[in-house]
């Protein structure tokens, strides 16, 4: 580890690994007395973000990190800030959100019928419907339905769903009853004639993975919203899901398990190509909600 004591040639290794050997290397780093400023070189990380990231992500953080405090717990400076740069941080967190994004999957399948992520059971389902919550027995909502038995339209029939007004881009959970997980969440998406239709469905699916985290769901299977009868185009549909996923997980540190289930090979071919871009450019387009 010598070799990491000279900081050009420390700056010269860490700019040509790929990003996962970075954050490796990092950690030893600032678990080394010796080795730890290279923390606070400022300009060495803010590259390592340009390079790595595409640019400095939005900063609109609510759940923090405990990474970096561990790393550093050895040595404070007099006033009880950490050494490390900000940058630094910012690289090292950025690294474990990308991680948690990329344990994401997209799959070829059918809501009504996926049980599993891998070896994991699913507890959640997350799927499109319209501001009634009622099935017309289509899409992935006819399937979810179909999968849940007689007791969930029951129950979106009876008084404390039905004389509730839903509004575009709400996320309403309710039990799994037969469907073999806790819970569902239905989402109204919106159409393409609303002028506001990205920013609608960004929300739709930001507000769909609030719901799940609220309700302390960990293993996720989410249907395509909108690109079905409200024909939304899919490829920006695909750019707008992938989008809120990472600026959720930046936002709270979101770690259930997720997978994307695409029934149509349209919808799964952009799904992937999306993911595949902000796993290149992890903050590409990282957008500051209030």
């Amino acid at each position: 580890m010598e070799v990491f004591l000279n900081q050009d040639i420390c700056m010269g290794l860490l700019k040509i690994c790929p990003v996962e050997t970075v954050y490796a290397l990092c950690v030893v780093l600032l678990s080394n007395d010796q080795l730890r400023s290279c923390g606070a070189a400022e300009v060495l990380w803010n590259q390592l973000i340009q390079l790595h990231f595409g640019n400095s992500g939005a900063s609109y953080t609510h759940v923090a990190l405990p990474m970096i405090p561990l790393l550093c717990r050895k040595k404070m400076v007099a006033d009880g800030s950490l050494e490390v740069s900000k940058s630094c941080r910012e690289f090292m967190e950025t690294c474990i959100e990308r991680n948690v994004f990329a344990s994401m999957s997209v799959i070829k399948g059918d809501i009504g019928q996926v049980t599993n992520i891998g070896t994991k059971k699913l507890d959640c389902l997350i799927f499109p419907t319209n501001s009634s919550l009622i099935s017309f027995g289509i899409g992935a909502a006819g399937a979810v339905f179909n999968r849940a038995g007689a007791e969930l339209p029951t129950l979106l029939r009876s008084p404390t769903y039905r004389n509730i007004r839903r509004y575009t881009s709400d996320a309403v959970a309710t039990p799994g009853f037969k469907s073999g997980v806790d819970h569902l969440i239905h989402c109204v998406g919106p159409s393409t004639n609303r002028p506001d239709c990205c920013v609608t469905l960004y929300r739709t699916y930001y507000n769909a993975f609030q719901r799940a985290r609220e309700i302390g769901a960990i293993c996720i299977a989410v249907a395509s919203i909108s690109t079905g009868s409200l024909g939304f185009p899919v490829p920006e549909a695909a750019r707008i899901a992938m989008r809120a996923y990472r600026d959720y997980i930046k936002a709270y540190r979101w770690r259930a398990l997720l997978c994307f289930v695409c029934l149509d090979n349209r919808v799964y071919d952009a799904m992937q190509a999306e993911r595949s871009v902000l796993l290149h450019h992890f903050n590409k387009g990282s957008v500051e909600l209030p």
